[in-house]
């Protein structure tokens, strides 16, 4: 796994976020999240696109918004001109933001509350036990439970296994509950220049992938063998572990107050990004780099 790539990519994404905020993914291995309930009464999470690794780029669809979406127009003229491989690579994917602990360690629970980002494959089993009548419930601060992401594999090949906590308890902090992040705030619209910028890019670099005329796929290094970090607490040697109960009379480290800032709401999220039309104002802005496209 490139963890140096991975970092600069959840860097860029930070860069379109309203201010910072605590991120966390699951981990190759076993995983371990409270997910919270809902953030302002109705929703426990949101959904937003984002086009990856455009010329090394990543950044948010602006299809998130309602809007129309530069990028979602070119990859439409590419689909339209029979250039099915490219178009798909440059087809915005979704990501879902939730509030969660993550209860890997007594570390990571005092951070409080973080933003979980998954994609679709381990957010699709999560709202599948919700759906389930028997674990209704897995969302309630009082008796709900934990959950286990299991993660394996890398790129293509990653695979997820998401199962709840046979046990319900409460989460370890009610304070927690007043810490809750505005998911629907956290993101931003990005400047056309940038998609612009991105794109030409990738077409002028040789980079337009899956373009059989000009791409020719390098062999892929040997990924390195995963090895966990070491823990900074050492673990039991034998028998079960009792469960982490945080003491009642410690008083927590308050977390940094979030700037105050202006947000773009976004509004209820749709089942897959709004289908964008190219108007002649977009097309028009295509015509040049596309025009140099089709000469190489």
């Amino acid at each position: 796994m490139d963890l140096d790539s991975i970092r600069a990519e959840l860097d860029d994404i930070q860069s379109h976020s309203k201010g910072q905020f605590p991120r966390i993914r699951p981990k190759p291995g076993q995983n371990i999240y409270r997910i919270m309930p809902e953030y302002d009464g109705k929703r426990f999470y949101v959904k937003a696109f984002f086009h990856w690794k455009i010329a090394g780029m990543t950044f948010p669809c602006n299809a998130t918004w309602g809007q129309e979406c530069y990028t979602c127009g070119v990859s439409k003229i590419m689909k339209d001109r029979g250039k099915d491989k490219l178009a798909n690579h440059l087809t915005s994917r979704p990501t879902y933001y939730l509030n969660a602990l993550d209860l890997s360690s007594v570390i990571e629970v005092s951070k409080g509350v973080q933003v979980l980002t998954l994609s679709r494959p381990p957010m699709g089993q999560i709202l599948g036990f919700i759906s389930n009548p028997r674990f209704a419930d897995l969302l309630n601060p009082q008796t709900g439970r934990a959950i286990f992401i299991d993660m394996r594999g890398s790129g293509i090949e990653t695979t997820y296994t998401v199962y709840p906590d046979a046990a319900p308890a409460a989460i370890p902090d009610m304070n927690f509950l007043n810490k809750l992040f505005k998911l629907h705030e956290l993101m931003t619209p990005v400047d056309i220049d940038k998609m612009k910028s991105a794109i030409e890019k990738l077409f002028s670099a040789g980079e337009a992938v899956n373009d059989p005329r000009t791409f020719t796929p390098a062999a892929a290094p040997a990924p390195a063998a995963y090895a966990p970090p070491a823990l900074p607490y050492a673990l039991p040697t034998g028998g079960t572990a009792a469960p982490y109960v945080l003491p009642q009379t410690a008083t927590a480290t308050p977390p940094p107050v979030m700037p105050s800032v202006t947000a773009t709401p976004i509004p209820p999220q749709p089942a897959a990004p709004v289908a964008t039309s190219v108007t002649p104002a977009i097309k028009s802005q295509l015509d040049d780099f596309l025009a140099k496209f089709e000469k190489r």
